[in-house]
């Protein structure tokens, strides 16, 4: 009996799966029309919307930076006593990448007067002009008033209303809590092949560019300078304590010649135990003075080769090629997502309703 019973099984599946695609059919052939109206519909929908849609452009810069003399941390850890701190161990690669979507070197990039669409102003007034800004400002009675001016950058100098427009503007160009999209500025740092990208995507050919190669520049000069003069001020340090050393020296042996003359050459007993500790002192220094200058030459040399050495592998230049989204995929993705929802809908309300129909008893 059992064994029948598994026979008759798979006859059984085949049968509601036979009567479950003729209902399916029916479904279809008495509401065609209004499935094929919305999925039409939403072809529409999503052709129009993509339609609407800008071309992006990407301007990628891709370089390499070399490390070999830029690791002046672990030899300045053996002068840590000498200049008053201790070597650091900071990644040089996560520093860049950090100070790339830093305020200080977005908004110089920003500062910077260059011709976009043929106009030439700073980028910060382009990206105002290109985004509406000043539309979407127009209620705003601290923001509607903002006018940037090519001026010397500095946050202290601006503005309550231009800082609360800048950090705006930032958070739309980095990304982050504030911002509502991803931004239009990326970095990165592929640690498989060292090189890092700066990823600036705006619909605006000439801006993507212009803004990329702000950022670039004013990365590597704040980078460069910021390295040498931090080694400048060790040197400096180090160059002071050999001047003091060297004086302090001097001074000593200008007293220890003193006593040593004092008195036509007739040396009392207290003048000799001052004298001896004077020669004492002078060994001490000597040797002091000597291990300041070793440490000076070797900071100074340091010094000659601290700037960091910075390889450009990629560069934007015109024309970018534009990603553009598939009309024709928005167009048939929605069609059939909303082609099978329909039918979906209508079998699950068919089921609904027999679930929900009072049955009737046969006595």
């Amino acid at each position: 009996m059992n064994a029948a019973v598994e026979n008759r099984a798979p006859d059984e599946i085949e049968i509601d799966l036979f009567a479950e695609l003729q209902l399916l059919k029916q479904l279809i052939r008495k509401n065609w029309l209004w499935i094929a109206l919305l999925s039409m519909l939403g072809a529409a929908a999503g052709y129009y919307y993509v339609s609407k849609q800008k071309p992006q452009y990407t301007a990628k810069y891709k370089f390499s930076v070399k490390l070999s003399e830029m690791s002046g941390a672990g030899a300045m850890s053996g002068l840590a006593s000498l200049i008053g701190g201790g070597g650091g161990g900071a990644d040089p690669y996560a520093k860049i990448i950090e100070l790339a979507g830093s305020e200080k070197i977005i908004g110089k990039a920003l500062y910077n007067v260059t011709e976009v669409d043929g106009k030439r102003e700073m980028l910060i007034n382009h990206f105002i002009r290109l985004e509406g800004l000043n539309q979407k400002w127009s209620k705003d009675s601290t923001l509607q008033k903002v006018k940037f001016k090519p001026i010397l950058y500095s946050i202290e100098r601006l503005s309550y209303g231009e800082r609360k427009a800048l950090f705006t503007i930032l958070g739309q160009i980095v990304g982050g809590e504030e911002a509502t999209a991803q931004g239009v500025f990326a970095r990165e740092y592929d640690k498989k092949t060292g090189l890092i990208n700066l990823t600036v995507t705006h619909w605006d050919e000439e801006f993507a560019i212009a803004l990329s190669r702000s950022i670039y520049q004013e990365l590597i000069d704040f980078y460069t300078y910021d390295s040498f003069d931090n080694m400048s001020l060790n040197v400096r340090n180090v160059k002071n304590k050999v001047d003091s050393i060297r004086n302090a020296l001097y001074a000593t042996q200008m007293a220890a010649a003193k006593k040593s003359d004092q008195a036509l050459g007739l040396i009392l007993r207290e003048d000799q135990v001052a004298q001896k500790s004077l020669n004492i002192k002078e060994q001490m220094l000597i040797t002091m003075l000597g291990e300041a200058q070793k440490n000076y030459e070797t900071l100074s040399m340091m010094q000659r080769s601290s700037k960091p050495d910075f390889t450009l592998i990629r560069e934007p230049f015109s024309p970018l090629t534009p990603k553009v989204k598939s009309k024709i995929l928005f167009s048939i993705g929605p069609l059939i997502l909303i082609a099978f929802g329909s039918v979906a809908f209508l079998r699950i309300r068919l089921l609904m309703k027999s679930f929900f129909r009072p049955k009737t008893s046969h006595e």
